[in-house]
């Protein structure tokens, strides 16, 4: 049976919840060090209340980026995300979402389950869940990760699921938009 996320990172979950956002964020995105990326049937590094049974494969070391978001969200709110049955789906923005045009269905998933709150403009020092499309329509091509946007206003760092495993990069506010110029939904994660 899969690890906890806290226990993969070496704690109890008491210890856990009592490690800032950013510490757990970091910790859980290192669970994914050399994992590839796959589009379809990804796969989980470790459990969190809200992912659904079936995602492990200690084999196949191999996610996407809304499966890579969805379980550090889980894992960094546990006690939020465990009751949420759509929660999983929404996080992924299944089919069903987009094609009744709920584009921003991870930000509204995560406000639902107070693990945050949906906002119009990044926050200073804060850490996002951000849902960009490329495009939108029969087919739409998007992307889900987090960001972090520096106190220092020196720009956003981001992390996000990739061929790597967990790549972190920086960019800037007009980046995104030109990345993503058919939208962008943004969630500031709660601070614990």
């Amino acid at each position: 049976m899969l690890r906890a996320a806290w226990d993969a990172c070496g704690y109890v979950l008491d210890e856990w919840l009592a490690l800032p956002l950013g510490t757990r964020i970091r910790l859980c995105a290192s669970q994914y060090v050399g994992w590839g990326y796959l589009r379809d049937h990804p796969h989980v590094a470790y459990y969190a209340p809200g992912l659904p049974n079936g995602l492990a494969d200690e084999l196949d070391k191999a996610t996407n980026c809304s499966t890579l978001t969805a379980s550090i969200v889980c894992a960094c709110f546990p006690d939020e995300c465990g009751e949420d049955a759509d929660l999983y789906g929404d996080l992924q923005v299944y089919a069903d979402r987009y094609e009744a045009g709920i584009y921003d269905s991870p930000c509204l998933a995560v406000e639902r389950v107070k693990a945050g709150e949906r906002v119009d403009k990044l926050l200073t020092g804060r850490w996002h869940l951000i849902q960009g499309w490329r495009r939108l329509g029969s087919k739409p091509s998007g992307h889900a990760f987090l960001v972090f946007v520096q106190p220092d206003g020196s720009g956003l760092l981001v992390l996000e699921a990739a061929s790597i495993g967990p790549r972190w990069r920086t960019t800037t506010l007009a980046g995104l938009a030109t990345e993503y110029p058919a939208g962008l939904h943004a969630a500031v994660l709660t601070e614990v």
